[in-house]
Formats: C-alpha cells, structure tokens, sequence
C-alpha cells in the first residue's frame, strides 16, 4: 500500500496480507513520464541517498536518485533521472569502493560518477559489453573488482560468473579470462550474489531438472574461492541443491553473516552452516515456506532477516516485508502479526540504511503507467513518516458528482479508500479505508457526516482487502463483505494452504460480526432472502443464517435481477450469461463484462471490450434478459471501466470512461463519467477532477443525478 501520484511501491505479502504496512508514505514522479518506470534494485549511498536503478517500458536503463528525506536528487543526471540505452534494462545496482554507481543490465554493466555522469575510465566511455551470457546479479569487491554473475547462452544454461578489474577489463586471475561456467543438473543460472569477508564468492540461484523432475525448479547454491575454484569444503564439490517449496520463480536472494552462516531466499528461506549443510538452530533445519518470491534479504545486526518480495496472493499481486527472529520464527512485534503488506501491489527492492531503517522500491502493476515509489519502515515495521516532504504524499478521496451545474464535492479523504458501496436508502457510503497502517471497514453520511468505524483489519485472523466488496441488505441494517486469511510463513512443510476469501455479515448498528461462509464478491439479494458470492470458479447463493447453500454456476461479476429470481454473470468463456435460480437454467447472453440489471429487470447493461474489432475502443451494450434486442448505447476511444450505474428510472446510465486523446499524446489522460440516454444514445461527459486520477471504486447513481466514486493518487495538500 505504498502508495503515491501515479506510482507506487508495495511492502510485498503474497500469502502473508496484513492491510496497511507503509501506506502513503511514499515520493512520487511517474506520471511526469509518458511510457511508465519499472524498478529493479536498490543501493544506499553514505550519505544517505537513495539509488534506484530499472527501466522504462521501451526497454532502456533508469536510474533514478532521491535525497535522504525521499525527496528527488535534482543533482543527478537530468532532474534526478538518467535514461541510458541497453539491452532490456537494468536488473542490479551497486556502489563500489569509492562511491560509484555500478548499474547491471542483462548484457551491459554501466559506471556512473556522483552526479550521473557515465565514467570514462570504465569500459568504452562508462559502459563494458558482457559477452557470452546473460547477467543478474552484481557484487563490487572492495579492491575495485566487480563480480558479475548469470546464466550461460547455450544450453543446457550453467551458472556464469565473471569478474572485471577496476577499469572494465576482464581479470585474468579469475576462472579462464576472467570466467567460471559451473554446471548443475540441468537448467542453472545466477540470481543473486554474496561476498564473504575472506574474499569467497556464494552465488545463489535455480537449478531445473527437467529430465527427471518434470520441469521442478530447486534452490541452487554455489561457492567460489577468490580465484574463481569452487570451494571443494562447501556442499557437494562447492555445490549445494534444496527444495525450496513448490519451485524458484523469479528473483532470489542470499546474504553471509559474520560467522560464515548463509542464509537463502527464493519461495523459501533457508540457513546454511558454513559448510553447506542446514543449520539446525534455524526452523529445525527446514526451509521456511514464504508464500512469496523473495527479492531481497536483509541480514539485521541483531542476528534477525528482513524478507521483502512478491507474489500472487488471492486476487492480485502482492507485497510485503517480513522480519524472522534468529531461530527461524516470524517476529510477530514487526509490523502487523510479523508482517508488513500490500494488497494489490509490487515490492521489487529493499536495502537497510545505517540507522537500522528499511527502505523499499518498487512499482505498481495498474493498467495503465507502472510507476516507481519510495517508502521507508522503521527498525519495528511502522511506516517513517518523516521520510519524503508532505506535498510528495497522496490520498484517495470519496467525492460527489451533482449533474448539471452542482460540481463536485469530496465527502472523505484518506490515504486509501479501495472499496465504497452506497446504501439502499442513499443516505450512507459504506468503505474501506486506510487509516494508520491498518484497513478499517467504515459507514459515513452522503453529507460527509457522522464517520463510524465498523471493524479493523486484521481480524478473527483474516484481513480485508484492497480489492474487497461490499454489499448492503436491502433494509440497509447489515454489511456483507469478504476477507481473506493471513497465513504466515511456516516451517517444516512446502505444502501451502489454499488461500480462499470468507464473507462475513456485520450489523451497522450492534457491530454484531457473522462469519457466514468460505467465498467472496458477496452479493446480497434484493429480498435480503440469500446472499450470492463466488468460492473458487463457482458461483453459489445461501441464506444469511449460512443455511441452503447450493451451486448456481461457474463464472464470475455477479449482479441480482431486482425480482431476486435471476442472477447475471460473466462465464468461465467470458460471455453474459443470465441463471435461473428456479430450475438453474443458463443462458448465455453476448460477449462480455460487468452486467448490470435495468431497474426493470427486462435488460441487461454490460461492456464490450475492443467492439466491433476496433483497436482501443470499448462498447457500452444493452440486451434483453431472453438475449433479444441487443443494441450498442454508446462508444468510447478508450476505455470504460464499470460496472455501469443505471438511474433509478432506468432512462440513463453512467460508466467511468479514461478517453483516448487524438491525435494520440502521452500527456495524462482526465477520467470522465459518462451518462448514456437509453433511447438515443445521446452521451454526455462529466470531469471528476483536475488532476489524471482514476476512480477507484465503481461510481453509483444517488439521488437524481448525483453520483458516488473514489478518486485515487490525488496529490496530497498537507
């Protein structure tokens, strides 16, 4: 939840989600360029600042500098950013001995001064071609050499390291010219490299043993001796093979502590004795199921390991940072539980900085511009607010839109308000919200009056999310919504529990909280008779009391027909497709997302994505519920991004639409609401704000032409 003007980092939680970590506390500058920035690594300088090196969409190496408080280095190349051409970007950043930038990319590595000037006393005016492999990881040592490291171009791929002297030029003391190829089973390459301080180098990465394993990728551990050998008294002839849970997909990293112990993260985290085999004073000598890719370790003078990576968790991706005491457990005084997370977002880099601090780079994975964001955590998890000036900060607000001439008007404002949902009587907004770290479930007056907290996340030892829903009973008096759990990380075992979303019912009034059942999206009936949400694929309705439960179909975007005899979704095949909970026939409708019933019950509003074969342009539809009359209401150059709202006398709808400007520009693009007459199709478009910001929740028709939306990454004025 690091969030920021169009761009963000996330404290990665793939299967660890505890709402809120570093929330806001995060620079922002991505929205000033056109293409989108994606961050790789992370390096701190003494003085305090803060490098990040990536790359922009089209392929380039970024590097981007900030001062100490987060602020941007105005010193540093051209306002703080440096774009440099290469090969897919860079994946490693480092400092060498006397305080320059190394920057690593798949086949160039890259020298720059203080103030970003590429270094002419390196390689070919500040840039040396690595041949014969693609590189991952870099390790400056402190007489000026640089250790690089990676895979093999032919295959089967080895591990590849080579070692540079202090101008560029290969090392002749190392390997043969320079460079050690070490071959594992199958498949190996290098993801991350350690330096010991007798000189040794540990690599550590994937082994695939594709013949025998069907494709498994395994933790792969090598140590060198200073000349390039393998070290014959680590493992099996320098080598060391573990599970590590299920695969190593993506980044790995590895760290040595002062008395030679190494410590490994991928899927799992792992402790080696110096000699190779698992040290037992660490989970019992068992890999740590994370539940998430790791991208970086941190090895804190306290004997404890900082773990920050990302993942796939529940319905998004996900972020968090998770501290382990010295013997393997989780510390549960860190952060939220033992963790810090993000629902929702990436978290890429991290690095400690001489006070015992983390700080945390990374991207947010949006539809439209990736962007790069700082944050800083303190030595327990708490967010630093100190970190960044205030005017770098941002927040979501919950406005109002009064059509025509009324304006707008903001209702709330807070760090993040990911889920809003008006009530049946349109006097109330139920949200979710981020309020010091933590998500909270809260209900407030359409006036922006009377804010009352329901519930705080975590709870009952589940989490809400950033992509939760909210669902009033008709009579307005209770709140269906769905949580998901927090598994920690866990030794001994590489089996992971499924993580599935629980709806719960909370009473606006008592608080009365009801654990109702194991699935999500929870749709309330409009008799207020059953509740319908998903469990996997399927699609399932029951009573409140949890009785009746039975399987309606497969598919996801639930929406209720007002007789509450119907039930419309989108299908496993990606079609409308209407169900009958009498006798559970389907019937599919059109091709589709995010129908929305007519309040007359007769027609079914939904978007076409790309329609009629037309690049960029999406389609507001209308078909009957028998899967006659389709008509196409309106189309937009760009894109809607509903579902679609229908007035209360089914004349109109309104969709949030991001339109395409032409001729096409790389400036930012304003959200607008657009209200479609249903009988001719006349569209009128409504601004939501100064700035580009994005809604970010479904807006909903109030009374008359009033309509409720989220606006999100609105720079913040304190």
């Amino acid at each position: 939840m690091l969030r920021s003007v169009g761009l963000a980092v996330a404290v990665l939680a793939a299967a660890l989600v505890v709402a809120g970590g570093a929330e806001s506390y995060v620079h922002p500058y991505g929205n000033r360029f056109p293409y989108g920035d994606f961050p790789a690594a992370l390096a701190i300088q003494p003085d305090g600042k803060l490098v990040v090196a990536g790359s922009v969409s089209a392929g380039q190496v970024l590097v981007t500098r900030f001062e100490a408080d987060g602020s941007l280095d105005s010193s540093f190349g051209s306002a703080g950013r440096i774009v440099t051409d290469a090969d897919h970007g860079a994946v490693s950043v480092a400092l060498d001995a006397e305080g320059r930038i190394l920057v690593l990319a798949p086949q160039h590595l890259f020298r720059f001064l203080a103030d970003g000037r590429l270094d002419d006393t390196f390689g070919d005016h500040g840039v040396v071609a690595l041949a014969g492999g693609q590189f991952a990881a870099l390790a400056p040592q402190p007489d000026g050499k640089i250790v690089v490291g990676g895979r093999t171009i032919a295959t089967p791929w080895s591990f590849l390291l080579e070692r540079l002297q202090s101008d560029g030029g290969p090392d002749p003391g190392f390997g043969s010219g320079g460079v050690v190829t070490t071959a594992f089973q199958y498949f190996a390459d290098i993801r991350g490299l350690a330096l010991q301080p007798d000189g040794r180098i540990v690599a550590i990465g994937a082994d695939t043993d594709a013949l025998g394993g069907n494709g498994t990728n395994v933790l792969a551990l090598a140590r060198y001796l200073s000349d390039g050998q393998l070290d014959p008294s680590f493992g099996s002839g320098g080598r060391v093979r573990t599970d590590s849970c299920g695969g190593v997909y993506g980044s790995a990293s590895v760290a040595v502590s002062g008395d030679g112990r190494i410590t490994a993260a991928a899927t799992s985290l792992v402790r080696y004795l110096a000699d190779g085999s698992l040290d037992p004073s660490f989970a019992g000598g068992k890999p740590v199921r994370l539940g998430f890719n790791a991208s970086k370790l941190i090895l804190q003078p306290d004997g404890a390991t900082v773990v920050a990576g990302e993942g796939v968790l529940n319905r998004s991706i996900d972020g968090a940072v998770v501290r382990f005491l010295p013997d393997g457990t989780v510390d549960r005084k860190f952060g939220v539980g033992g963790v810090v997370a993000d629902a929702g977002q990436s978290f890429v880099a991290a690095a400690l900085d001489s006070a015992g601090r983390i700080d945390v780079a990374g991207a947010t994975p949006d539809y439209f511009n990736s962007h790069i964001a700082m944050a800083r955590l303190l030595p327990d998890g708490r967010p630093d607010r100190s970190f960044m000036p205030p005017q770098g900060a941002t927040v979501e607000e919950l406005r109002t839109l009064s059509t025509p001439g009324g304006g707008l008007r903001t209702l709330l404002q807070a760090d993040r308000i990911p889920v809003a949902a008006l009530s049946p009587d349109h006097r109330r907004v139920a949200l979710v919200r981020s309020f010091e770290g933590r998500l909270e479930l809260d209900v407030i007056g359409v006036d922006g009056k009377g804010l009352r907290q329901l519930l705080v996340s975590p709870f009952r030892g589940d989490e809400l999310q950033s992509y939760a829903t909210l669902s009033w009973s008709p009579d307005g008096r209770k709140v269906a919504f769905d949580a998901w759990p927090v598994p920690l990380p866990a030794s001994g075992s590489c089996t992971a529990a499924p993580s599935q979303g629980v709806t719960y019912v909370i009473a606006v009034t008592d608080l009365r909280l009801r654990r109702l059942a194991t699935g999500s999206a929870p749709r309330w009936s409009p008799d207020g008779r059953r509740i319908a949400f998903q469990d996997g694929q399927k699609l399932l309705v029951e009573r409140p009391d949890g009785s009746a439960r039975r399987v309606i179909g497969a598919g996801s975007q639930l929406s209720w027909s007002p007789s509450g005899g119907l039930v419309a979704f989108v299908d496993l095949h990606q079609w409308v497709a209407v169900v009958s909970l009498g006798d559970r026939r389907k019937r599919r409708l059109a091709l589709g997302r995010a129908p929305a019933w007519a309040p007359g019950g007769r027609r079914i509003a939904y978007e076409r994505f790309q329609c009629r074969q037309v690049l960029n342009t999406d389609c507001l539809n209308v078909i009957g519920a028998d899967g006659k009359g389709l008509v196409q209401l309106a189309s937009f150059r760009g894109d809607v991004f509903g579902p679609a709202t229908w007035s209360r006398d089914g004349t109109h709808i309104a969709v949030p639409v991001w339109p395409r400007p032409s001729p096409p520009s790389t400036a930012g693009r304003p959200w607008k609401i657009a209200v479609v007459a249903v009988n001719t199709g006349t569209t009128t478009l409504y601004g939501v704000g100064d700035a580009p910001v994005i809604p970010g929740a479904p807006i909903q028709w109030g009374e008359g032409r009033t309509f409720f939306f989220v606006l999100r990454d609105i720079p913040g004025t304190s």
